[in-house]
């Protein structure tokens, strides 16, 4: 009885070393399986990173070129500011010599005349 209680132990045994083997390898494939999906997916995720990335330095670009426009078109109307007032200038000491002198309507008679005949040139 003995022997035979023994032999069944040492089956028993062997049954389970191979179900835990059969596990191990079994398991093995799944992570195995799983790795190769995360590997998938952080590939995936590393290709939107980087698109996001070029997206943000393209923006980036952007918003500096729309700066440098800004910056140059506020130059610019700085000029025509000061162009403008001195032009103002210059004309209001020509009505005021005109007025002096007393030929303050040919002037303007001149200038309305001037505005016509550039516009019917044009």
């Amino acid at each position: 009885r003995e022997s035979a209680t023994g032999d069944r132990r040492g089956r028993h045994r062997d049954d389970a070393d191979a179900v835990r083997m059969s596990y191990t390898r079994n398991s093995s494939s799944q992570i195995d399986g799983l790795e190769r999906e995360n590997d998938r997916s952080i590939s995936h995720m590393s290709d939107r990173v980087s698109a996001l990335k070029q997206i943000t330095v393209d923006i980036h670009d952007e918003v500096e070129g729309h700066h440098r426009l800004i910056n140059d078109t506020s130059d610019d109307m700085a000029r025509m500011k000061t162009a403008l007032r001195e032009s103002a200038m210059a004309f209001q000491q020509v009505i005021d010599n005109a007025r002096k002198a007393g030929y303050f309507w040919k002037v303007v008679g001149g200038m309305v005349f001037g505005f016509f005949f550039l516009r019917w040139l044009l």
